[in-house]
């Protein structure tokens, strides 16, 4: 009964199924896994220390994770939605990439820098244009003034190259909101947006845009336009169902592509997500793990030997 009355999205099923998008992938809880060295130790003991991260002694930047953990679980999980993206379309690759949410709080700036991060990694030249003249936060990711950005550009104030900011992850690049202006969506139905859009493709491989959520004002429904695909960022047990399902529709009726569905902050060991405490805690949690060879997860010896048995067809 508590199920029947459950309204938020919980499972890949539910995304596929009733909301209708592809699914990408999944964000494990940053918080949960950073600093993480595995549930079990060496020969399979129980370690009895947590880690710094849990224990608050560790300041972490969730927005900058897959670069300061690369062999992270949460790296590896950014990494994989990259590469689903890239193979969705082949033959034309997607160089424009809008990041949304139906609603805010869901973490779609986290993922839109993290999945900035995969891309450089792998030798593209990559540019975050944050697009949310509302309630812009990329800049301060990186400590960075937001006296100027792309609102400066389209008013005459500023050139491409005076706003572009250069970071300390190779080939990643941001260009910040700048002053916000009265009229956000205004501004983005322009004929100078539109072309400086096509600019920044120019000089980049890739852009990706950092969108308002979709139910709260039209910016994203505009912005679609300019891209050649959208993502939708779904917080399991908290993004409603009703909200993702108008949310797709907001995006279709005008046209736009969506390229499917990420489930950001998803925790491994609550048990209420289903199957995915099981499957995704053991090939994420135990497989990939930081550090050497010593320090990495493994189960004990009769979690294997049960997996191995159940696993068998």
């Amino acid at each position: 009964f508590l199920e029947y009355l459950d309204v938020t999205i919980k499972t890949q099923d539910e995304v596929e199924q009733e909301v209708g998008l592809a699914f990408l992938g999944i964000v494990p809880s940053i918080g949960q896994q950073a600093g993480r060295r595995g549930k079990y130790g060496r020969y399979g003991k129980k370690r009895k220390v947590l880690s710094r991260a849990r224990e608050g002694k560790e300041d972490i930047n969730k927005d900058l994770f897959v670069s300061t953990h690369p062999t992270s679980a949460v790296s590896e999980c950014v990494r994989s939605i990259r590469t689903n993206i890239l193979f969705m379309s082949p033959d034309e690759p997607i160089r424009r990439l809008m990041v949304t949410s139906p609603g805010p709080q869901e973490g779609k700036t986290t993922l839109v820098l993290n999945l900035a991060i995969a891309m450089a990694q792998s030798g593209s030249r990559v540019l975050v244009v944050d697009t949310d003249l509302r309630r812009p936060r990329v800049h301060k990711a990186f400590g960075a003034s937001n006296d100027k950005g792309i609102t400066s550009i389209l008013l005459g104030a500023a050139a491409i190259e005076d706003v572009v900011l250069t970071t300390e992850v190779e080939n990643l690049f941001v260009l910040p909101c700048g002053p916000i202006p009265p009229n956000p969506a205004e501004l983005i139905l322009t004929e100078k947006f539109k072309k400086l859009v096509g600019d920044l493709s120019d000089r980049y491989d890739r852009v990706i845009f950092d969108s308002p959520p979709v139910t709260a004002v039209t910016d994203a429904a505009i912005l679609v336009h300019h891209v050649d695909g959208a993502i939708l960022v779904f917080r399991p047990l908290a993004t409603h169902k009703s909200a993702a399902k108008q949310t797709k529709r907001a995006l279709e009726d005008v046209g736009g592509n969506i390229l499917g569905a990420v489930f950001n902050n998803l925790d491994l060991e609550n048990k209420d997500y289903g199957y995915y405490h099981y499957y995704y805690y053991r090939k994420y949690g135990y497989y990939y793990g930081e550090g050497t060879s010593e320090d990495s997860s493994s189960p004990p010896a009769e979690d294997r030997t049960r997996s191995e048995m159940t696993e068998e067809p």
